[in-house]
């Protein structure tokens, strides 16, 4: 099973790296994944810190928009961007608990489209 996780932001530059690092935590053990953030205008390091995770790991992948488009488009963007059997849409700035995605996918595999 490979997944897509994709995550919008906007001004993120201090939330990326742990969010990076939980994403990879729940992941990394037993997942095929990749991380596409969706950087919808940020005016902060938040396009550096994509670029600097990505030399470090091809898996973490970015679209940049060339203004603020707004939350839904930037999600719809990353939807295009993702190449995964599965997709995870969560925001980057921490409010949604990377820890659940192993619970989403638990009902996933159940048969549940939509979870």
């Amino acid at each position: 099973m490979n997944v897509s996780v994709v995550v919008p932001v906007f001004n993120e530059e201090r939330n990326i790296p742990e969010l990076v690092r939980r994403l990879r935590n729940v992941l990394e053990p037993s997942i095929d994944f990749e991380i596409v953030f969706v950087n919808d205008g940020s005016t902060d390091g938040t396009f550096e810190a994509l670029r600097e995770l990505f030399e470090q790991d091809e898996r973490i992948k970015s679209v940049h928009l060339s203004r603020n488009f707004g939350h839904q488009a930037a999600i719809w963007a990353g939807l295009r961007a993702a190449g995964a059997d599965a997709v995870v849409v969560m925001d980057g700035d921490l409010q949604d608990a990377p820890e659940v995605i192993a619970d989403f996918l638990k009902r996933w595999h159940e048969g549940y489209e939509v979870v």
